[in-house]
Formats: structure tokens, sequence, C-alpha cells
């Protein structure tokens, strides 16, 4: 009875570390991702410094840079909403693992005895 349990928890100790690590690595590339767009918003940023005809007129190069700038904004709040959404599928699998730990280490005591 006791080995089943114990082979029982490790089943899904294994199931929540797996699911934990996929998360962990949604979130890291999330956030290069987020990286990545922002270097290439600073790229465009610096192209559209450079002197050309068609940007050295002050609307034109407003109008740029406010593209830019709303790019930026709408990126960091895509990235901070799923952020949150992962931060929370993560707290919900800790929680669901830690009472099942609780539940597993009850089965135990009363197991022995």
């Amino acid at each position: 009875m006791e080995r089943e349990l114990d082979n029982q928890f490790m089943l899904k100790e294994d199931h929540y570390f797996s699911e934990k690590r996929l998360l962990e690595n949604q979130l890291a590339q999330v956030m290069e991702e987020k990286r990545f767009f922002l270097r290439y918003l600073e790229q465009l940023s610096l192209q559209v410094q450079r002197p050309t005809p068609y940007y050295d007129v002050e609307p034109n190069r407003q109008i740029v840079y406010r593209l830019l700038m709303n790019s930026r904004e709408e990126a960091e709040q895509r990235v901070k909403k799923e952020q949150v959404a992962i931060d929370h599928q993560l707290e919900e699998i800790r929680r669901v693992f830690y009472q099942e730990r609780q539940h597993y280490e009850e089965m135990k005591r009363r197991a022995r005895r």
C-alpha cells in the first residue's frame, strides 16, 4: 500500500515538474521574443534618425516615432498579459501539487498506523 502511494506521488511529482519546466520555458521564450522585438524597434528608430528627404519633413518624423512608440507600448502590454497568464498557471499547478503532497503525506501517515 505504501509503495503504491509512493509510486503514485512520484508520477504526480514528475508531472508537476515537467509542466512547471514547460511553463518556465514558455515564459523565457516570451521574454526573448520581447527583447527581439524591442531591438527591432530600436533599429527602426535609428534608421529614422538618419537624414533622408522623406523623414526630414517634421510631421512624417513625428508620425513614425508615434507609430514606433505605440508599437512598443502594445508589445509591452501583450507581454505583460502573457506573463501574468503564465504566472497564474504556474501558481495554479503549484497550489494543486502542494495539495496533492499534503494528501499523500496524510495517506502515508494513515498507512503507517
